[in-house]
């Protein structure tokens, strides 16, 4: 893999903290035990930092190329203890946690946010989404015929129902998503892909 497919997969990973980090109280009390939480914390996988290679960062410097492959390290141990299908300790969370921290604060600069993908962010915080959608992410860009886009990624729990229904579940959520984006104003159009949560996290 490239150091551009560390660097999508760190920043998947980066959003999908961010995002369950954003409305999640599980963690201040008995419902931290909850099996839905295995999916909620859907970041907490080696394929958050699948890729990576100290050597692509040869540009940090000694030092902080160091402190980059031990917080990888420190990562890949922490989340390799979680189970596929279980939710985390308190214990485990928070040593991955406070790893993947590390590594964004060295990385920063590798993943900045412009204004329009504040935005989406926003613009996505308003959103209800369906009970079965554990997470999203998003990337903008052209798509084939130069028309500015931005896609979507829905993680779905597979639990809820069979992957092959997601289609139907998808269609009715695009009404919502696109009156969403353009109260923010953004002139991008929708697309929506669909990964289930067992699928991200097997890389």
């Amino acid at each position: 893999m490239s150091k551009r497919d560390f660097l999508d997969n760190l920043r998947v990973a980066r959003n999908l903290f961010s995002h369950s980090s954003a409305t999640d109280n599980h963690r201040l009390g008995p419902a931290a035990l909850s099996p839905v939480l295995a999916h909620t914390d859907i970041w907490l996988t080696p394929a958050a930092v699948k890729g990576f290679r100290a050597d692509d960062f040869q540009e940090l410097g000694a030092t902080q190329q160091s402190a980059l492959a031990d917080a990888v390290r420190e990562f890949e141990q922490s989340v390799k203890q979680v189970p596929p299908d279980a939710p985390a300790t308190e214990r485990q969370f928070q040593e991955a946690k406070v790893a993947l921290e590390k590594i964004l604060a060295i990385l920063g600069g590798y993943l900045t946010s412009h204004e329009e993908a504040n935005q989406i962010e926003t613009a996505l915080a308003t959103m209800i989404f369906p009970s079965w959608v554990s997470n999203w992410d998003y990337e903008v860009g052209d798509d084939e015929d130069g028309v500015p886009s931005v896609w979507f990624t829905l993680y779905a729990d597979e639990r809820s129902f069979p992957p092959g229904q997601f289609g139907r579940h998808v269609v009715e959520i695009v009404p919502t998503l696109r009156s969403a984006l353009m109260t923010a104003g953004i002139r991008r159009w929708p697309f929506i892909r669909v990964r289930t949560v067992r699928e991200y996290k097997a890389g």
